[in-house]
């Protein structure tokens, strides 16, 4: 049973705490950049100018730097700033010549914003720029997939010099100003982010706090020597800024005032960012930065982060200043959409958004091209929780059944795809070439593919689909000629039928499928099981443990989550389904309860969050008296009981009603060991259990124990009792998500 002996185990996580807060353990989640000229960097891709959605990002900007520790003058700190870049994509990126550029920062009155990017004044599709650095065009640098680039003013660690903990020691380059401010805190290990041009005198990256100003990243190949410069405007003198043109933008963003946020600040035009960032406390100096949103974390742990070209809906604001690092808490999966897979295996779809599924998925679409190479259609395939795939058809493929997708309001992880796969909203579709012949997806069990339209003047150039079918192809005669081999046929006018190649659905990931918790619980021990949730509520989480115990119109049972990196809230109400190995358990070694049994739903590989959905519901506790609760149908029930009296009884606290008893548990370790339980406790409310040899009750939070006079409680001010994800009780908040007092906190 998993909640026994729970004395032994708190003891044993009490004195793993202890020796883990007096180490000091450092972690360091240092990005790949591999530099140094070498022909095994040919395959890297330069990223190109132009692209709305970029495969390398500005992922990060700390611009509003802080205040010195211990009252050190001068107060204010900017040494410390710097600039994220990351790659978005699943390939290596070559930097080598890349330019990071600054927009103007002047005040309204002579600033050059986007509203005055026309053509009236020359700068249509342009952007006044003050700064301009770049990567050394002389070496080559490639970033890996999900890997960081920090750009620094001064590399070195400034933890010990003003607030925020920000250690740029392991910066890739910094900007070797020669400013007084700045020169005796350059690390000389670190290689040199190239000056290219400057308004002024500046030689260090001019972070404007509390902004307006912008960062945009240019492609190597932009011809700055030719760039046209201007002054501030309205003004013929003065400081000189250059014209870039925006098309050769790799990724850009927009920071505008905190205090004041406007998109009259705006220095990008909309189609490059239609928003803008800014840091979320209004003062200056307040050790805040902005960075990207996570929209996916890829199976193989990539992250992907949102690329909306719109810096309002991309970036968010953020207290954690260290480097390289990113939020695992996905946003934007807010809508679902509910598909059933017919008996043939398959089903068209066409999603209006970015989506992903469980594992027990897989998303194909096909491609077919006129050269010498084709003899059948190109299947890509891609399983359900792999990555955030694009809107658009696709063919959906997997056993039998009802399945849920999670649409995401990020874009999708694939830019763009080749496909002459398509969907049609249109009853009836045609085009003018005489030699194209539209196939229609054929969905008949055991004869899968696509059919050819029935012939209009000896042609098949046009097609109808009110009949429901509306995914297409459409071929021209001469790549039909080539696919007509693989498919047994002389050429395209033999060709009605394309057999589909592709993936097949893959063995059902379960034996059996629960429509309920009490079906669920009367499944045999062993089998492998799909559990359909229907408004299930979490009656309790135990973050110790990664156990649920999980509460619908028919029963209760436990889910065991550990190792999923699958979390839920006390209270939530979960949809969908969740796949795992059913096990059984004899609850009662002392022979008082023979029939109570532990039902728990080991989760297996197929389940993930993306099989069901968790929103935020309210815990329901039932009032009870102490001999009420002590009973087998409340097993995993959140109960409340008045009127109570406590006792000790050797080493054990009891509350008391009469002669029933039940024993008070500290299972959810919200007090130090050793706690003593108050004599004067009169209500209480917590999680009911058996836990093989007495019956227990354990308060889920401080608030669930009312003596006479008071709530047995601490303020979040002085005392929180945190975990994280392994059960280890921390010292204090850690980033990523904290279990404090029973509930999920995340620390960006």
């Amino acid at each position: 049973m998993y909640f026994c002996n729970r004395e032994s185990t708190q003891f044993l996580n009490y004195m793993l705490m202890k020796i883990f807060t007096s180490m000091k353990t450092l972690a360091l989640a240092a990005g790949m950049l591999l530099t140094g000229a070498s022909s095994s960097f040919a395959a890297a891709s330069k990223p190109s100018g132009g692209s709305v959605s970029a495969d390398l990002v500005i992922s990060k900007v700390f611009y509003a730097g802080s205040t010195r520790l211990n009252g050190a003058t001068p107060k204010n700190y900017m040494n410390h700033l710097y600039i994220q870049l990351y790659n978005n994509s699943d390939k290596e990126l070559e930097l080598q010549g890349i330019y990071v550029a600054l927009a103007n920062s002047d005040a309204a009155a002579n600033a050059w914003t986007a509203a005055d990017m026309t053509e009236e004044n020359n700068m249509k599709g342009m952007a006044v720029v003050k700064q301009i650095f770049r990567i050394s065009p002389d070496a080559s640098y490639v970033l890996q997939p999900g890997k960081s680039v920090v750009i620094a003013q001064c590399a070195i660690d400034h933890s010990e010099i003003a607030e925020g903990g920000v250690n740029l020691s392991d910066a890739d380059f910094e900007c070797k100003s020669q400013n007084n401010a700045y020169k005796d805190y350059h690390n000389e290990a670190v290689p040199e982010l190239q000056l290219v041009k400057t308004f002024g005198t500046a030689d260090f990256i001019n972070f404007m706090n509390p902004g307006p100003f912008g960062i945009v990243l240019l492609a190597a190949d932009t011809k700055i020597d030719e760039c046209a410069t201007t002054f501030a405007k309205g003004k013929e003198s003065g400081n000189v800024y250059t014209i870039v043109p925006m098309s050769k933008s790799i990724d850009c963003v927009d920071i505008v005032k905190q205090k004041t946020p406007s998109a009259d600040d705006k220095r990008f035009i909309d189609t490059y960012d239609k928003g803008f960032a800014c840091t979320a406390d209004p003062g200056t100096f307040n050790a805040q930065a902005v960075v990207r949103k996570t929209a996916f974390v890829c199976s193989d742990g990539r992250i992907v982060l949102f690329d909306t070209n719109d810096s309002s809906v991309d970036f968010e604001s953020t207290d954690d200043l260290s480097t390289r690092t990113y939020s695992t808490e996905v946003k934007g999966l807010s809508e679902t959409m509910q598909i059933t897979i017919p008996e043939s295996g398959y089903l068209a779809i066409n999603p209006e958004k970015p989506f992903c599924a469980s594992k027990e998925l897989t998303f194909v679409y096909l491609n077919a091209t006129n050269n010498a190479a084709t003899t059948d259609m190109t299947y890509y395939e891609f399983p359900g929780d792999a990555t955030l795939l694009i809107k658009g058809a696709w063919i959906a493929v997997g056993q039998p059944g009802d399945y849920m997708l999670k649409l995401s309001e990020s874009q999708g992880v694939m830019r763009t795809r080749s496909s002459g796969m398509a969907w049609s909203d249109e009853d009836t579709k045609s085009v003018s070439q005489a030699n194209r012949i539209f196939y229609k997806l054929h969905n008949e069990k055991g004869n899968v593919g696509f059919k050819r339209v029935d012939a209009v003047d000896g042609k098949y150039n046009q097609a109808t689909f009110s009949d429901g079918d509306r995914l297409y192809y459409l071929l021209t005669e001469a790549v039909a000629d080539k696919i007509a081999a693989a498919n047994g046929a002389t050429d395209h006018t033999d060709l009605g039928f394309i057999q589909w190649h592709g993936a097949a659905p893959q063995a059902a990931a379960f034996e059996v499928e629960a429509g309920s918790v009490a079906a669920f619980n009367a499944v045999e021990n062993g089998k492998s099981v799909k559990l359909l949730l229907n408004n299930a509520r979490v009656n309790a989480f135990n973050p110790l443990f990664n156990i649920a115990y999980v509460e619908d119109e028919t029963g209760i049972t436990e889910l065991n989550l550990k190792r999923s990196g699958i979390t839920v809230s006390n209270g939530d109400i979960l949809n969908g389904y969740i796949l795992g190995v059913k096990e059984v358990k004899d609850l009662d070694y002392m022979g008082t309860y023979p029939d109570l049994k532990e039902n728990i739903l080991n989760k297996n590989d197929y389940t993930s969050s993306l099989t069901f959905t968790a929103t935020e519901g309210e815990v329901v506790a039932v009032e009870a008296t102490v001999a009420e609760a002590a009973q087998e149908a409340n097993h995993g029930r959140v109960m409340k009981l008045s009127g109570i009296a406590v006792e000790k009884s050797g080493r054990f606290y009891y509350a008391t009603q009469g002669d029933a008893r039940i024993q008070l548990a500290d299972d959810f370790m919200l007090y130090d060991y050793g706690y003593e339980w108050p004599k004067d406790i009169t209500d209480i409310t917590g999680l009911v259990t058996y836990n093989g040899a007495r019956w227990q009750i354990a308060p889920m939070t401080t608030d669930g124990v009312v003596t006479g006079i008071r709530t047995v409680r601490t303020t979040a001010s002085d005392r929180q009792v945190i975990y994280n994800l392994q059960g280890v009780r921390m010292g204090q908040l850690q980033r990523g998500i904290n279990i404090v007092n029973g509930k999920k906190i995340v620390v960006k």
